[in-house]
This record gives C-alpha cells, structure tokens and sequence, in this order.
C-alpha cells in the first residue's frame, strides 16, 4: 500500500506553536509537502485545556476515504526545548500523555531522534536542532474514519507574554476538501485569566464570531498590537466555561493565538481610555521573583496600593460599593460585576492569592 506521512510540529517555549494534521510525502530523508487528493477532512474538534503552564489538547477527527483502504503513516514531529532553558531541557520531548486512537483502536507509537528516523522535518519549518518523532501507522478504511488525539505540551514565554499556546490550523487545508467542512474550537483557560486569541482568521480580517459559554467577556473591538504575529487581536476576560467558535467550510490564513501579555501590556489592551495609564506604576510587577515583590511594593504609594488592591478583585467581578472605583472599573472592557461579595481564598488564582496577601501585609505595615 502506498503510504504518506501526516506530521505535526511543535515548537516549544519561545514561539511554541502544536500543528494540526497536515499531509507530507515521504522522499528519501526528506519530507515533501502534499495536498491529498481523495481523503476529507470533515469534521474537526479541537479543545485546548490550560493546566498551568501547560495546555491539554483534545482533537477528534472524521476523516471521508471515497477509495480502498490506505496506510498512512502518522507522524508528530517535536523539537527540543529552545530560547533561554537549561541543556538538559533540550534532551527530552515536551510533550506528555500522549495517545491516539484510530477506528476506537489504540495505536502504539514510537519516539526516536529525526535523524535516526527515514525522514526530516519539511524545509520550512523553524527547528532547534535534534527533533524528535512520534511515528505509527495508520490503515485508513472506506468511508469515515475517527481519529482522536490527546497530549499535554507546555507553552511558551518571553519577557513580553507570560504564556503563549499556539495551534497551527492552517494545515487543515491541505486535505481533499482543501478545508475543514465542520470546525469547532474550544478553549478553557483557567477562572480569572485575562488572554488574546485572533481577531480574525482571514487575511480580510473578517471577525471571528466568538462566543463565551458560561461567564467571561470577549472585547467587541479588536487591538493592534506590534507583540503579536496577527495583524489584530481580541481580549478575553475569562471567569467559567469555555471560549468557542464554530465554522463551516472553514479554511484559515492565520493560525490560533492564545496569549496572556504580562500584566504591564495587557492593561493597555483592555480599554482605549486614559484610564490603563492610573496602572503603568505596576511596570514589570509580573517579572519580579516572589521573593522580592513585597520589596518592591514597599516603594508603591498608598493610593498604588490600593489601586493594584482593588484591581485584583476587579478582575473577578467583584461588585464595588465605592463608586469611583465602579465608574474606573466600568471603563475597562473586560470588567464583568457579578458578585457584591468574593473571597478571594475561593475565587482568586493561586498567583493572585499570593500577590493580594502581600499587598495586605504591606498596608497593615503602614497602619502601625
């Protein structure tokens, strides 16, 4: 039978980007990109899970084969850890509890260095070096085929983003259909978090339709940003739920972004008002090793210190009695009250639990 191999790249930490399944020629040690001629992807869905730093994929597939069965040989290509991380990072794959299922039939896969495999990775792509493979073969039976994949990989970061998930759907396209008949995508961060995902998949920059299910708000306006590869981005405000859109006959320019800029971008990003400069003392707060943020709040002001207070618990919806601070809050587009009472034990991410301790331990200080 002949054989083609699918291949998904992964690129870790700085630039981390997980592809979808695309179709590639095996020539010699090289692998040639190709458009499938009779296999359709009909169906797609994808939910991507952030598990702190990292992000768990779920991916379900219906593939259409019109003709007799074929082999394919599956292939998930993975560089090293690259950008500012330890040798021994570089040593090892980043990807853990990986599984994929074909037909409901469990497929063992392989893993070895690139170079002890037959192929390579295809010429444009942006490696580290010593890739790894995850490789198995697949029989394709006529008719629907369900492919399903599962795999934890961790994202990446910069001194700009304090995490990016990246997912390459625009090798979706390569297929039969040269599209994605049905598409669903469905993104769950965790409660509290602030993140950008595309304005739009197109390069007419048509707006995607997102949809919060559940609680959170997604900006009515798109943002340009020079810290982004999209030309426009969309902030989310995250509380439960999931972030979704769904497509038909979808066939993207650009591929998915998920983005939380550290805190001293992100302000900018969330209202078109003078009001995100009240917060620019906060600078690079999110930067600073936890051990000596109470250092640096000690040179916030008292009406800093109350600000950044107040902001936390903005951020879960928090209904303020105050109403300077409810007319500020309102001001800023992912400000979504719901709840005249928050503690913050329940509510608040374990990073901001920590932050709103110190802020506290700081002002009881200057109460002394």
């Amino acid at each position: 039978m002949k054989k083609l191999i699918l291949v998904i790249l992964l690129f870790l930490f700085v630039g981390t980007a997980i592809a979808n399944d695309g179709v590639f020629y095996a020539a010699g040690d090289r692998l040639i990109p190709l458009k499938e001629t009779s296999i359709r992807l009909q169906k797609e869905v994808l939910t991507l899970t952030q598990k702190g730093d990292s992000m768990h994929v779920n991916v379900y597939f219906e593939f259409y084969n019109p003709d007799a069965p074929r082999t394919l040989t599956v292939g998930f290509v993975t560089p090293p850890a690259g950008g500012g991380v330890l040798e021994e990072e570089t040593t090892h794959p980043h990807i853990n509890g990986f599984h994929t299922l074909a037909n409901n039939v469990p497929f063992k896969h392989q893993i070895k260095r690139m170079e002890e495999t037959g192929f390579s990775s295809p010429s444009h792509a942006t490696t580290y070096g010593h890739d790894f493979v995850y490789y198995f073969d697949i029989p394709f039976q006529t008719g629907l085929n369900v492919v399903e994949h599962q795999y934890m990989y961790k994202g990446g970061a910069s001194m700009l983003e304090d995490f990016r998930f990246d997912y390459r759907l625009t090798t979706g396209k390569s297929w039969a259909n040269g599209q994605i008949d049905d598409f669903e995508l469905n993104i769950i961060m965790e409660p509290g978090t602030y993140f950008s995902v595309n304005h739009s998949f197109f390069n007419d920059q048509s707006p995607t339709d997102w949809k919060i299910v559940g609680r959170g708000k997604v900006a009515k306006q798109p943002f340009a940003t020079p810290y982004s590869e999209l030309k426009n981005i969309r902030p989310v405000k995250f509380n439960a739920g999931q972030l979704q859109f769904k497509a038909q006959n979808f066939k993207p320019d650009f591929d998915l972004e998920i983005t939380q800029f550290a805190l001293r971008i992100q302000l900018s990003h969330w209202s078109h008002n003078e009001e995100a400069a009240l917060f620019y003392f906060i600078g690079e707060l999110d930067m600073i090793p936890e051990d000596f943020i109470p250092e640096e709040l000690a040179g916030y002001t008292e009406k800093q210190l109350w600000l950044l207070r107040n902001y936390l618990f903005a951020k879960y919806g928090y209904i303020f009695k105050n109403p300077k601070l409810s007319a500020l809050f309102k001001k800023f587009n992912w400000y979504t009250p719901r709840a005249n009472r928050l503690p913050y034990k329940k509510y608040f991410s374990a990073k901001d639990q920590k932050l709103l301790e110190m802020i506290m331990e700081e002002e009881a200080k200057r109460k002394k």
